[in-house]
């Protein structure tokens, strides 16, 4: 049998596996005679899509991992034992120079496209306010801190509001850092979780099908 292609002259007579080299060759979607004229025939490869709950679905954690015993580390704790369910993982930073994250919130709406603070306001709105009173272990101090912290829960929705200036004044007249410490340490949180995401480009796609 001649080993080369008798579209296009290939020589495979180098090749151990010219047979198996030469008959992939000739079965291409884009032959190698195409005429230049013809559309070239893209293939991909098929997205595989998991079941993934959105921010409004998610499976929740029986309890903390870890209660923390500072009031700064709650939310933090909480948000890391809920996305350690894979299932619950429906958001990704897909480009790391870019403060762009994709997230699905909800099954009937596309994936929102947010910045740092605003996924974490949709974080505190849709899954922290909304569950975190489920665990015996809440305590009313926590509402306390997080009133402190302009957090406010009276209805349940947060405006996602924080003063970040050179300084704010709480409710007892003190000075506290130029952020609250519930939004320093959400944002330590959310930013280490997301650098150590894998297949984020694949996670994109995925989300994007959803």
């Amino acid at each position: 049998m001649d080993r080369v292609c008798p579209k296009c002259g290939k020589d495979y007579s180098s090749d151990p596996f010219w047979s198996t080299s030469l008959s992939r060759h000739l079965a291409r979607k884009n032959p190698c005679d195409r005429d230049p004229s013809t559309k070239y025939i893209k293939e991909f490869e098929p997205v595989l899509i998991k079941p993934l709950n959105t921010f409004e679905t998610i499976t929740l954690p029986k309890e903390f991992s870890k209660f923390p015993k500072k009031c700064e580390n709650i939310a933090p704790q909480y948000f890391k034992d809920v996305f350690s369910i894979s299932e619950n993982v429906c958001f990704v930073k897909p480009n790391s120079s870019k403060n762009e994250i994709f997230v699905k919130v909800s099954p009937c709406v596309p994936v929102k496209v947010v910045k740092l603070d605003e996924f974490i306001k949709l974080f505190v709105n849709h899954i922290f306010l909304k569950h975190f009173s489920n665990f015996t272990c809440y305590d009313g101090q926590y509402d306390i801190w997080l009133c402190n912290n302009f957090i406010y829960t009276d209805n349940g929705i947060w405006n996602g509001d924080i003063p970040d200036g050179s300084t704010y004044t709480l409710d007892n007249g003190k000075k506290g850092k130029n952020a609250p410490d519930f939004m320093i340490s959400m944002r330590r949180c959310v930013k280490e979780f997301l650098d150590t995401q894998q297949s984020k480009t694949h996670l994109k796609n995925i989300l994007l099908q959803l």
